[in-house]
C-alpha cells in the first residue's frame, strides 16, 4: 500500500502596522498544497478587508490560493482556500505568502496543509 505522506505548516501572519509584507516560507520535501486554513486570532480592523496572496516562489500565484479576512471579523473567524496551480514545490524550495490590508489591524493562524509527492 502507498502510504502518501502529508506535510503541515503553522504560522502567525498579521495586518498589524509594520507587520505586513511578503514572507517566505519553506519546505524540506518536494510538497503539492492541498488546503490553505486561516484562523482570526486577533479581530480584523473594521474598515476595509485584509489578503493573503499565496504564491510559487518564481511570484505566480496559486490559482484558489487567495484567504481574504473580512472586515470585523470575530476571533475564530475560519477561511479555507483551495489551491489549484502552481501550488508544487521542490524540496528546498518556498512559496510566498503576501498579506495585505490598507487599514492595519488583525492577525490570522495560518495552516498550510499537503502532502509529499
Amino acid at each position: 500500500m502507498l502510504k502518501i505522506e502529508r506535510i503541515y505548516r503553522d504560522l502567525i501572519q498579521s495586518f498589524e502596522t509594520g507587520e505586513q509584507g511578503t514572507f517566505k516560507v519553506y519546505f524540506a520535501k518536494r510538497t503539492k498544497i492541498d488546503h490553505i486554513r486561516a484562523f482570526v486570532i486577533k479581530p480584523i480592523a473594521g474598515t476595509d478587508n485584509g489578503t493573503l496572496t499565496f504564491k510559487n516562489s518564481t511570484g505566480s500565484s496559486m490559482s484558489g490560493g487567495l484567504v481574504t479576512a473580512t472586515a470585523s471579523d470575530p476571533i475564530s473567524t475560519a477561511y479555507l482556500a483551495t489551491p489549484t496551480t502552481n501550488n508544487e514545490v521542490a524540496a528546498g524550495d518556498y512559496i510566498q505568502i503576501v498579506a495585505a490590508k490598507t487599514t492595519a489591524g488583525g492577525r490570522l493562524q495560518v495552516m498550510i496543509d499537503g502532502h509529499e509527492f
